[in-house]
């Protein structure tokens, strides 16, 4: 920054100052309408850019920020996969959710040509309408506490497939590229045969080499103990691994979804992707609204109808084909039709795919913004398809279970199974010292399900080998909180010795889950009491506890009875 400044090269600060600055102000001002970030940063885009009032009169020189926006975005979706969990009892699920993204493709493909669009750019334009909104359904699924319903899971689940088949559709679109732009020079097949070969064995050689290399530097890493080196490797792991796989033909994407996909087979994952995601949400925000000034506003004065008969059958033909693959392979027809209109929407990543097919030229400018102009409607208009499902809940619920799926009587299918038993007691732990151990133990021996939030990437690893749910992590981060449970947490326990860490925790747990206990340790009482004011349900203050104990000694020397102490503030 001082560097463009002193150079007198202001154009991209300046840029970047009014893109921010509109981007904040417009999602302030549309969020108190209940209307998510991301389609008011679009909304900002086209008001700031060149089509319009032309506050950033060229949106081409912020190129490589949006580049790393979408690096840093696939970088994450691999990071918060765990390999080792992809096949434990999710058969279903995945099922359900690669039936619901082919289902959509293969409904929406007849419609976007039913339009006039050709072949290519229909298939193109059904792949990127595919794919749901994870941020806003999430967050809603979340404010209304739904996220623990059978519904809430499936949908989870469905996101998290169509999530994964992001990069899958990117690789389709240049593929549909190159194949829809022929030419009349016949490729020889076997050199053809000899180059794929050679890029994909380079590919596993990099995917070998990083398995090896990566959790090693990584670990080097966590002894220094410093959230900026982790987070530079970090970042310099998904752009080297980007670079890596655009050189051997693949996309930026597949490099840096492979790389997060690596890391999430380490300890290191949630840490990560804490520190990854303000940087991630920066670039996104400049990415969604750099995408609006690529909108012409004139455009769709004539394009409105067709904005509006394809958002409205998008909307029934996802509600319709994620419903219907929900029921025919997890779901009860409530709970499978309730998934279908929570996921109606187009996505984030539907505006991703639509940007790459219009970069491989497979949809012209108008095409896109008709396209962009249905993603953002159906965004702004995800309560509605929600509100229809409740309004149609008495003939939803009558719809049966399909014949195959008869057989779960005991209401498994419905329930999601003992690994979401709501009855079951669950404790998050803050910090693995001395306390934290003593904590554990007494929840283990009861029978709680206990899960341990830990700094020293040691102690997580030898925990691990032992069986217990262990997470590698600053506890005050929120993704690290959200990895281990808090969520769903009964209780959070936090015993670390930094206090302003546990104060941090307590709000950022208190924000994520209101009804859950909070516990925190802390060494003077007047941290205690402000720990209490951030969410603190009771503190235990090392100087108190220190004062009780020299008082039971005495009073057990001289016979005295000790007074009872009926605070929340206690030593015990």
């Amino acid at each position: 920054m001082i560097t463009l400044a002193a150079s007198g090269d202001t154009a991209l600060m300046s840029s970047l100052f009014v893109v921010l600055a509109l981007a904040g102000l417009t999602a302030l001002a549309m969020g108190r309408a209940g209307i998510a970030a991301i389609p008011a940063f679009i909304v900002a885009g086209a008001i700031a850019g060149p089509h319009a009032l032309g506050l950033v009169p060229d949106a081409d020189q912020l190129g490589g920020i949006s580049d790393l926006a979408i690096v840093l975005l696939l970088f994450g979706i691999g990071l918060h996969i765990e390999p080792g969990e992809l096949g434990k009892g999710s058969v279903h699920l995945i099922i359900a959710g690669a039936g619901a993204v082919l289902g959509c493709i293969a409904l929406l493909f007849p419609v976007a040509l039913f339009f006039g669009l050709p072949w290519a750019p229909a298939l193109a334009v059904a792949m990127a309408l595919s794919v749901s909104s994870t941020a806003v359904v999430l967050r809603r699924l979340m404010q209304r506490r739904e996220l623990r319903h059978p519904a809430g899971r499936l949908a989870l689940a469905v996101l998290i497939v169509q999530d994964l088949a992001v990069p899958v559709l990117l690789i389709a679109i240049d593929a549909l590229a190159k194949l829809n732009a022929g030419g009349d020079a016949q490729p020889d097949p076997l050199r053809v045969a000899l180059v794929a070969a050679a890029s994909v064995a380079g590919v596993a050689g990099l995917l070998v080499a990083s398995r090896l290399v990566l959790p090693r530097l990584l670990r080097q890493a966590s002894l220094v103990g410093s959230d900026e080196v982790m987070l530079a490797l970090g970042v310099a792991i998904a752009i080297g691994a980007a670079l890596a796989t655009n050189a051997l033909g693949f996309s930026y994407e597949l490099g840096a979804f492979l790389s997060g996909l690596i890391l999430g087979a380490t300890p290191f994952r949630h840490q990560i992707g804490a520190l990854i995601g303000p940087a991630r949400d920066f670039f996104l925000a400049v990415f969604f609204t750099t995408l609006g000034m690529a909108v012409e506003l004139a455009p769709l004065a004539d394009l409105w109808p067709a904005v509006l008969i394809g958002g409205t059958l998008m909307i029934v033909i996802k509600s319709f084909a994620i419903g219907a693959a929900s029921w025919a392979t997890w779901g009860t027809g409530l709970v499978a039709a309730t998934v279908g209109f929570t996921l109606a929407q187009a996505g984030e990543f539907s505006l991703i795919l639509l940007e790459a097919a219009a970069d491989k030229g497979l949809i012209d400018e108008g095409t896109q913004t008709a396209a962009v102009a249905i993603v953002v409607v159906s965004l702004i208009l995800t309560p509605v398809p929600i509100a229809l499902g409740r309004w149609f809940k008495p003939l939803l619920i009558r719809i049966p279970q399909p014949i195959w799926r008869k057989s779960d009587a005991d209401g498994r299918v419905a329930e999601g199974g003992h690994e979401h038993d709501e009855s079951i007691v669950r404790v998050v732990i803050g910090g693995f010292g001395p306390i934290g151990r003593v904590a554990a133990e007494h929840f283990e021996r009861a029978g709680i399900h206990t899960t341990i939030i830990e700094l020293n990437e040691k102690t997580v690893r030898t925990n691990k080998a032992l069986g217990r749910r262990m997470v590698y992590g600053d506890l005050s981060k929120p993704e690290v909180l959200d990895s281990a449970g808090v969520r769903s947490a009964q209780a959070l326990i936090l015993t670390s010795p930094d206090e302003n860490a546990n104060m941090r925790a307590c709000h950022v747990g208190r924000s994520m889950n209101k009804d859950m206990c909070i516990v925190t340790r802390m060494n003077h009482l007047g941290n205690g009491l402000r720990a209490k004011t951030l969410g603190a349900d009771a503190i235990v203050v090392e100087e108190v506890a220190a004062a009780q104990a020299m008082e039971r000694v005495i009073a057990e020397r001289f016979g005295v009875i000790a007074p009872d102490n009926d605070d929340d503030v206690t030593g015990e």
